[in-house]
């Protein structure tokens, strides 16, 4: 997930917050789709994500899962909340 994340901050400048970091692992378990989503969303969709100067934090990411998942709501209005309802034991230490 680090990787993931590591592509964008490599080619642009903007870094993740060690927070944020967190909260994309917390609310994803790493999966690469869900990362990607987040990533995007924070970066280049919301707000105030095309500021480079500034890093991602954690708020942009929560942010973002909030426009996903209302841009999905015919589909779905609801994720999980934490890694142990997706069976990945909820640790934040792999982000």
């Amino acid at each position: 997930m680090r990787a993931l994340l590591a592509q964008h901050t490599e080619e642009t400048g903007q870094a993740f917050t060690e927070e944020a970091c967190a909260t994309v692992w917390r609310q994803t378990c790493g999966q690469p789709w869900l990362v990607n989503a987040l990533a995007d969303q924070a970066c280049f969709r919301d707000r105030a994500g095309p500021d480079r100067s500034r890093a991602i934090a954690a708020e942009a990411v929560m942010d973002a899962q909030e426009a996903l998942i209302l841009s999905r709501a015919p589909i779905s209005t609801s994720w999980p909340t934490s890694c142990a309802n997706r069976g990945c034991g909820g640790s934040s230490s792999r982000c």
